[in-house]
């Protein structure tokens, strides 16, 4: 039944990325949240987002003009970061190799890093092609610069999920959307809402003005709408990233002539958010353990002693629930002190997963994938300020790194596509900012 409705959908994409390919990839950036429509075809696991993330791509390789941009765009990319991202792929690929259940890692290989790597792909040379071509220019709805309409596109899927969530808030303590668990629907609304925010920060000093006329109402609402649905998850962890990220941008980045505003704001939220998960209850709950805390040190203290184990290769792509209850289960027999609790995929720490996941490759690899565009951003102050294309994703990224420290990040298909997407746009920003030189 689901596929009779999914099958036009994806007829009627690849039919408008033939004819519109970049208004395609625009659409693709909206639906990272359809990947919980999932099927199998011909016995592969897979959902839509992911068939039509292949969609688009097909119709664009099929497409000469669309082809060698493609080509020409490769080259572009900073040799370093070419280099990383193939390390970080053969990371994975070599824990796939070696892991004790092969079908799950393949099934992550696919979903979480194969897929993401090539939207991320798809959304910078769309807009390459849009720098260098200025075809973009002859469309009214892309005037306004495509990492802008790129960076709306996500704003448009989070504003959703958060409406779906608060008509959930009189019937669950903590509100989960479309997702399993609330701090899903926290992980994926809290880069969106830091770059909603530091868009109305900024909104006067970007390069590409996003705020006129009927826009300005609407970014507020987004903004609103999706603070509304964070704080109704009660994630600590999600909303301290947030406050904390957006507090760095202020004092470091923000214009002059809005910090003291804007810090003002930021202090007043920040205290009725206490206000309110004091309200509910949330904040005892994490003072009187046993409570989450407690579960994730354990997660922490298992994670290290796994790693002690396997400290090169880790344990394979997507087998810590396994090992992790293996573990678990040892330390029962020995009478040791240990939470009941086994039901974990992830570590709930950046660090730890992509250590046990990737290996020690793929850590460092991902770490410095992050270091080296961070270190571009940071060596054009004067810019930041200036071009929200270039700090609004980087300070999204920030605030997943910081809301990883304590959850899981990126291993989950919305979350890697959306890194990717955020990464791509980053080198969007940089290749702009080489032009105007």
């Amino acid at each position: 039944m689901l596929l009779i409705f999914l099958v036009p959908a994806l007829l009627l994409l690849v039919f408008l990325s033939y004819h519109h390919h970049k208004t395609a990839i625009i659409i693709l950036a909206g639906l990272l949240p359809t990947y919980l429509l999932r099927f199998s075809v011909f016995g592969i696991p897979t959902n839509f987002f992911e068939l039509a993330i292949m969609a688009v791509a097909l119709a664009g390789l099929i497409q000469p003009a669309v082809r060698s941009r493609w080509i020409a765009a490769w080259p572009r990319l900073p040799f370093t970061f070419t280099l990383l991202t193939l390390l970080f792929i053969l990371a994975a690929a070599i824990s796939t190799f070696i892991s004790p259940h092969p079908y799950t890692s393949l099934g992550i290989l696919k979903s979480w890093i194969f897929f993401p790597i090539l939207l991320g792909w798809l959304v910078y040379a769309g807009g390459f092609c849009a720098l260098d071509t200025g075809h973009w220019l002859a469309s009214r709805s892309l005037s306004e610069g495509w990492s802008l309409v790129i960076l709306r596109a996500l704003l448009i899927s989070g504003v959703v999920v958060s409406i779906i969530g608060l008509f959930q808030i009189f019937a669950l303590d903590r509100i989960r959307s479309i997702y399993s668990v609330p701090n899903s629907l926290a992980l994926f609304l809290a880069p969106l809402l830091v770059m909603a925010s530091w868009q109305a920060i900024q909104k006067k000093y970007v390069s590409v003005s996003p705020d006129k006329g009927r826009l300005g109402g609407v970014l507020w609402i987004a903004i609103l709408v999706m603070a509304a649905a964070l704080l109704a998850t009660q994630s600590v962890s999600g909303l301290l990233a947030v406050a904390l990220t957006l507090l760095l941008g202020i004092i470091f980045w923000a214009h002059p002539s809005v910090r003291k505003r804007s810090l003002a704001a930021l202090i007043l939220l920040i205290v009725l958010a206490t206000a309110y998960l004091s309200s509910t209850g949330r904040l005892n709950y994490l003072t009187h353990p046993p409570n989450s805390i407690s579960v994730r040190l354990q997660l922490w203290s298992i994670s290290w002693e796994l790693i002690k184990e396997h400290p090169v290769l880790g344990i394979g792509l997507g087998t810590f629930e396994p090992a992790y209850q293996q573990k678990l289960h040892q330390r029962f027999i020995q009478n040791q002190n240990a939470l009941p609790e086994f039901v974990f995929r992830d570590p709930h720490n950046w660090i730890l997963s992509f250590w046990l996941n990737t290996g020690l490759l793929g850590l460092l690899s991902f770490i410095g994938i992050h270091v080296f565009i961070v270190w571009k951003a940071v060596r054009r102050p004067g810019l930041l300020i200036t071009d929200y294309g270039l700090l609004a994703p980087a300070l999204a990224l920030l605030a997943l790194l910081l809301f990883g420290l304590t959850d899981t990040i990126y291993w989950k298909n919305d979350l890697a596509a959306l890194h990717w997407t955020l990464v791509a746009l980053l080198w969007i920003a940089h290749r702009r900012y080489s032009r105007r030189r």
